[in-house]
């Protein structure tokens, strides 16, 4: 028969794993990774830890409700008597829009991220299929002014435009909001500006690659910015000169525009 637990500190400890084992499958739920390793998978405490992606050693110490895990320096192990290191819980995810690799790692008390990981190190753990991910660790989120929608900063660089659901898969992480910045068009031009000043009309034009770069923000249509000009030289011909263009313009545009009365260049 197995021995039940008697002494306050082995129900102490039983009752703080249950609760664990609890709170994280509320996280990995909440996050999109339901299928990744079980906390009763998770290291015990107080050793060395080895990663199967890197020559890494992790050390883990828990005592007296005190935890810490901190990469090992050789140094350290060396000095400790180069212990066997005990190979840690860890799973390779990715999101769903990205083919960028992460591996995290489950420690008691705390999990640890690694990432983007090199071809090498993936090769290194044997080509393990990443698994879809709702949330990654060092990943930001923002939101424009002159839009609703949620921009994710993953930390390879890439930045997505959320879905409803993508937002929910990552806990409904809270976005930073971008005062007075965005992205606008005039509603009688194709072109897409980055306005940094949006009351002072201050920005430039973006190309098609910049606009992917930023993730293909949805830009606010206005009929003129802050500060633009409209001007006529001797001839007939209106010029506009805006963030987001200049030059001659045609009357349907002039139109479009409301018809301003325009000065002379």
């Amino acid at each position: 028969m197995k021995q039940q637990p008697t002494s306050f500190i082995q129900r102490r400890s039983l009752l703080v794993r249950q609760l664990f084992a609890g709170v994280l499958s509320i996280i990995l739920a909440a996050v999109g990774l339901t299928s990744l390793a079980s906390p009763a998978n998770a290291a015990p405490p107080t050793g060395y830890y080895s990663v199967p992606y890197s020559q890494d050693l992790y050390y883990h110490y828990e005592s007296g409700g005190y935890v810490t895990t901190y990469r090992a320096s050789n140094a350290m192990w060396v000095s400790d008597g180069s212990p066997t290191p005990k190979p840690i819980a860890t799973d390779f995810v990715k999101y769903p829009w990205s083919p960028t690799i992460y591996a995290v790692s489950y420690f008691d008390g705390g999990w640890v991220w690694s990432g983007p990981l090199a071809f090498q190190q993936w090769q290194r753990a044997g080509f393990p299929a990443p698994r879809n991910a709702g949330f990654i660790d060092g990943t930001t989120y923002v939101t424009w002014e002159t839009s609703g929608e949620i921009f994710a900063n993953a930390p390879d660089n890439t930045t997505h435009k959320l879905t409803y659901g993508e937002w929910a898969a990552s806990g409904f992480q809270e976005p930073t909001y971008k005062t007075n910045q965005g992205y606008q068009k005039l509603t009688w031009d194709g072109n897409i500006g980055y306005i940094f000043q949006i009351n002072t009309g201050a920005g430039y034009p973006i190309n098609y690659s910049e606009w992917a770069t930023a993730g293909f923000p949805t830009p606010q249509a206005v009929s003129r910015f802050p500060g633009d000009q409209f001007c006529q030289y001797l001839t007939t011909a209106i010029y506009y000169f805006g963030p987001t263009w200049n030059g001659q313009i045609t009357f349907s545009q002039w139109a479009a525009a409301g018809y301003p009365q325009p000065a002379r260049c």
